[in-house]
C-alpha cells in the first residue's frame, strides 16, 4: 500500500469496499436461508412431537460438522491435516510440544510457519489447504477490523492441537448420543410427517 500513489490507493480502497459490501450482503442472504430452514424445522418438530425448542436443538447438537464448531475434525480439510501430522512424527512432536516453554502469538506464528514449510509434502499441502480454508475467517466478529484466524496463530495452533489430542472414542460416543436423541424424536413423529 505504501508504494501506491493517491489515485491508485483510492482505486484500491474502492475495490476493497466493494468486496466488503458484497461479502456482508452474502452473509445476510445466506444467514436468512439457514435461520428460516432451521426455525421451520424446530417449529414442525414441536408440532409433531410436543417437544420444546431446547429439546429439538439439543438433539441436533453436533449432528453435522458445522454444528461442531469451526476447525472441527468432521471437516475433510481439518481431518487431512491431522492425518498428515500423525504420519509426520517430527512435525507432530513440534506441534504438541512446541510453544510450551514460550507460549504466545510469536511462538505460535513460528509453529504455523514451520507447518507451512514442513519437509514432508503431505504436511505442507495439508497446512496450505487448512490455511486457505480457515486463515481468513474472522474469530471475534464480522467487522472489517475483526481479527482473522491467520492473525491469531495461537488460536490456530491450539485448535490443531485439540484436534490431534481429541479422543476419537469420546467423539464417537458424542455422535452416538446425538443419533439416539434424533431417533427418539423420530419415533414420536406421526408417520406422514416423516415424508417431509
Amino acid at each position: 500500500i505504501d508504494a501506491l500513489d493517491p489515485d491508485a490507493l483510492a482505486d484500491y480502497a474502492a475495490v476493497a469496499y466493494g468486496h466488503a459490501r458484497m461479502t456482508i450482503c452474502h452473509h445476510h442472504d445466506w444467514t436468512a436461508v439457514v435461520m428460516v430452514t432451521c426455525g421451520d424445522g424446530i417449529v414442525r418438530l414441536g408440532e409433531w412431537t410436543g417437544c420444546g425448542a431446547y429439546e429439538a436443538l439439543e438433539a441436533f447438537n453436533c449432528a453435522s460438522p458445522m454444528s461442531q464448531g469451526m476447525m472441527n475434525v468432521g471437516d475433510p480439510v481439518v481431518r487431512e491435516l491431522h492425518e498428515a501430522l500423525r504420519e509426520d512424527e517430527e512435525m507432530m512432536r513440534v506441534i504438541l510440544e512446541g510453544g510450551r516453554e514460550e507460549p504466545g502469538a510469536r511462538d505460535a506464528a513460528r509453529l504455523v510457519g514451520m507447518l507451512q514449510e514442513a519437509p514432508r509434502e503431505r504436511t505442507r499441502k495439508a497446512m496450505e489447504s487448512f490455511f486457505d480454508a480457515y486463515g481468513y475467517r474472522t474469530v471475534n466478529g464480522y467487522d472489517l477490523t475483526s481479527l482473522t484466524v491467520a492473525e491469531t496463530p495461537e488460536l490456530m495452533i491450539e485448535a490443531i492441537r485439540k484436534g490431534l489430542l481429541d479422543d476419537a472414542a469420546e467423539a464417537k460416543k458424542r455422535m452416538e448420543k446425538t443419533e439416539e436423541k434424533i431417533a427418539a424424536l423420530r419415533k414420536r413423529c406421526p408417520a406422514e410427517s416423516l415424508q417431509e
